[in-house]
């Protein structure tokens, strides 16, 4: 793959209108992001919103001290809330006929069931399914990319999505570009795909999405919304329950978001910066100022 044509490169690319997207949407006067710390030891992200720029990020020390006075003193009148989301990108690739995939199940389900056409190109992202090796190779982690997003959809009011580009490698990129150059396949339960050592693809019907399916049974699966409102946005207890809710589900991968509860050990500075790095990588915390 091309330096120029990566999955990084594609998330520096878009990385300012994302954050012009926020500003939009929620009309703030100002906007910040928090980018937890780099450990990937738990989960497979390999990549996000420009972690390099360093003027868009708080510090870890700096965002403690936030988030425990505001969960500590619910009275406290909150002027700031939050939005977490959870994009991975994926580069998309051409199929240049439907009828050329080797799976044939695959093939005549898409074909019968789903609208696309045989003989007219389709187009996918191939899924991170298997769990990758950490610590030189000698560890596995307990679970894959793609089943680390699933659990994560499952926390109210997380956005968590697979990110990708309406244009292959052979288009190159956009001479102007624009957000709506990027859809956004929303991940949940139902996204969920087996580790039976296959491989498996996000598969689209044209560059746009117009029709979409996870391959391994086809499932369809879904748009999600660029817009935002206020509703979407976490308080910082609902925040930090997503932090502690995530460094337990990786060890107990049937935990029940419901169960969780904060106690004041959670608030030591130690604990916190333990659910803070275990965050993926790709994650996002927007601090919107409304």
């Amino acid at each position: 793959m091309s330096a120029t044509f990566s999955e990084k490169k594609l998330e520096l690319e878009y990385y300012d209108l994302w954050k012009q997207h926020f500003l939009k949407n929620f009309k703030a006067a100002t906007i910040e992001t928090f980018i937890p710390g780099k450990e990937e030891v738990h989960v497979g992200f390999d990549l996000g919103f420009s972690a390099q720029k360093s003027k868009f990020k708080f510090t870890a020390d700096d965002f403690f001290e936030w988030i425990k006075e505001r969960v500590q003193n619910p009275s406290h009148k909150e002027s700031i809330l939050l939005f977490a989301y959870f994009y991975q990108y994926k580069l998309v690739e051409e199929v240049a006929k439907l009828s050329r995939i080797k799976d044939k199940h695959l093939l005549g389900y898409l074909a019968k069931n789903c609208n696309f056409k045989e003989e007219q190109p389709a187009y996918r992202a191939k899924l991170d399914i298997k769990p990758k090796p950490y610590d030189k190779g000698k560890k596995i982690r307990p679970y894959g990319q793609h089943e680390a997003l699933v659990r994560l959809s499952k926390v109210p009011n997380a956005s968590v999505a697979y990110c990708t580009p309406k244009f292959i490698k052979s288009d190159g990129y956009p001479s102007r570009k624009h957000i709506d150059d990027l859809c956004l396949t929303k991940v949940d339960i139902s996204s969920k795909i087996p580790n039976d050592g296959k491989t498996h693809h996000l598969y689209f019907s044209d560059k746009l999405g117009t029709l979409r399916y996870w391959c391994s049974d086809p499932i369809k699966a879904s748009r999600l919304n660029m817009e935002y409102s206020r509703e979407d946005l976490m308080t910082p207890k609902d925040l930090f329950l997503l932090l502690k809710f995530n460094f337990l589900s990786i060890e107990n991968s049937d935990l029940n978001f419901e169960s969780i509860e904060i106690n004041q050990s959670d608030f030591q500075r130690e604990r916190f910066m333990q659910y803070f790095n275990a965050l993926p990588s790709c994650t996002r915390l927007m601090v919107v100022n409304i």
